[in-house]
């Protein structure tokens, strides 16, 4: 979190656009929820 990293993706598909849109959809969700609790 220090570096504003709200999360970081690990996995073996990571650098594949394969999943891509449903990763962004889940950072951008995280993001929202965490800027609302503010």
């Amino acid at each position: 979190y220090g570096k504003g990293f709200l999360m970081v993706s690990a996995t073996p598909l990571t650098r594949s656009s394969y999943h891509a849109g449903d990763d962004f959809a889940q950072l951008r969700s995280a993001r929202l929820k965490k800027l609302a609790k503010r």
